[in-house]
């Protein structure tokens, strides 16, 4: 995970891509979240810099029980216990029934058929962990399908918006494999 940094190191900001807004509601957070001071931060849940691969490589440790490349970097009951249900009920950042692990939102049907999957798309079930971004990027892996998903981007939309993209996108990725 060669290009993963909590806070943006100042020699990468120029390889660093620039946010953009893609809703109105966001041009503040959009703002705050190009000034390089934040940038180089280390904010908890924001301020994660990294590149599709680097999440993949991750989450792939991740399935594979905490190895990856040969190594081993973390025991597989900390794997299980980091991914298994831990809160169950309304999350109210996502405005919606959710299931979350010990950092890791799960899977799996959460309030009405059309939400289902939180994101992670129809296929998801509890054995599906992941994370979203600020309404841009996200990267979950379902153990059963030994699947790694990781979708990138720099401009933030609605949350309407947002959510039906990561739907969309994780469900065709679901529909791909099924075929």
């Amino acid at each position: 995970m060669s290009q993963t940094t909590f806070g943006l190191p100042p020699g990468r900001r120029q390889d660093a891509a620039h946010i953009y807004c893609g809703c109105r509601d966001q041009r503040l957070v959009v703002w705050g979240f190009n000034l390089p001071f934040i940038r180089s931060s280390v904010l908890p849940a924001a301020t994660l810099h990294s590149t599709a691969r680097d999440l993949e490589v991750f989450y792939q440790m991740l399935i594979n029980g905490g190895e990856y490349g040969g190594r081993r970097f973390v025991q597989p009951e900390t794997v299980q216990a980091a991914t298994r249900l831990a809160y169950e009920g309304l999350d109210h950042t996502m405005q919606r029934e959710m299931g979350w692990a010990y950092g890791f939102h799960l899977g799996g049907l959460q309030g009405s058929p059309e939400e289902s999957g939180a994101g992670m798309g129809k296929g998801s079930s509890e054995k599906t962990f992941g994370h979203f971004g600020q309404r841009t990027c996200m990267a979950w892996a379902d153990f059963d399908a030994g699947m790694v998903v990781a979708f990138t981007c720099n401009r933030l939309l609605s949350i309407e918006s947002n959510q039906r993209r990561w739907q969309e996108l994780s469900d065709a990725i679901w529909d791909s494999i099924e075929s």
